[in-house]
C-alpha cells in the first residue's frame, strides 16, 4: 500500500518529491528547489489520494527553507507544529495559518525564534520595513491612517508593504498573513 501510495504522489508531484516515512500512516513530503511556477492545489492532492486509497488524509503544508544547515532542525519544528495542530480540524493548513495554534501552546524562547526565523527570514534585518508593517496591521490594514501615523505618502508606505509581500511572500493584507506576522512582530518585542 506505501509503494502505490508513494507511486501516487510522485505523480501529483513536481520531480525531486521525496516521501520521508513516519510509521505507516505518518509521512512528510520534501520538495526540492522551488516549485512556485508548479502550483499544487493540495486541495485536490486530497480529493484524488482519498478517492483512490480510501483514507483520510491531513495536509500540514510547511515553510520553505532555505538554510540547509537548519534543515535538521526545522524539520523537528515542523513536525512539532503539526503534531501541536492535528486536532484543529483541517485537511489542508499552511504553516502561516498554523502560527496563531502554535501560540496557543507553551512554545520556548527557541521554538519563537524558529517562528520568526521561519516567516521573516528575508527581511529579519530591516527593521524600519517591519516597523511599517506593525503600523500597517496596527492601523487595521488602513494605509492613509498608517501613513499618517509614520509621516509618510500614502504610496510610501504601499510600496513598503508590497516590498514586504514579495520579499516574504506572506500577503499581510490578508487575515491571515497578518495575524500571523502581527503576532511574530509583538513576539521579536518582548527579546
Amino acid at each position: 500500500m506505501l509503494k502505490h501510495f508513494g507511486e501516487a504522489i510522485h505523480g501529483l508531484f513536481p520531480p525531486g518529491t521525496s516521501i520521508l516515512w513516519e510509521n505507516n500512516h505518518e509521512g512528510i513530503i520534501i520538495q526540492e528547489g522551488n516549485h512556485s511556477e508548479d502550483f499544487i492545489s493540495y486541495s485536490e492532492v486530497i480529493e484524488v489520494l482519498t478517492t483512490d486509497f480510501y483514507m483520510n488524509i491531513k495536509l500540514f503544508v510547511g515553510p520553505i527553507i532555505n538554510n540547509q544547515k537548519k534543515a535538521p532542525e526545522f524539520y523537528h519544528w515542523i513536525k512539532k507544529c503539526y503534531h501541536l495542530t492535528k486536532r484543529h480540524n483541517y485537511d489542508v493548513l499552511h504553516y502561516i495559518e498554523a502560527i496563531p495554534y502554535l501560540f496557543l501552546h507553551d512554545i520556548t524562547d527557541e521554538e519563537q525564534n524558529m517562528i520568526s526565523d521561519s516567516l521573516l527570514s528575508d527581511v529579519k534585518e530591516d527593521e524600519e520595513l517591519l516597523k511599517t508593517v506593525r503600523v500597517f496591521l496596527e492601523s487595521n490594514s488602513n494605509t492613509t491612517l498608517a501613513a499618517k501615523k509614520m509621516y509618510m505618502h500614502r504610496n510610501s508606505l504601499q510600496y513598503r508593504v508590497d516590498k514586504f509581500i514579495e520579499k516574504t511572500g506572506i500577503d499581510v493584507k490578508q487575515f491571515e498573513g497578518a495575524i500571523a506576522i502581527y503576532l511574530c512582530l509583538i513576539m521579536r518585542t518582548k527579546w
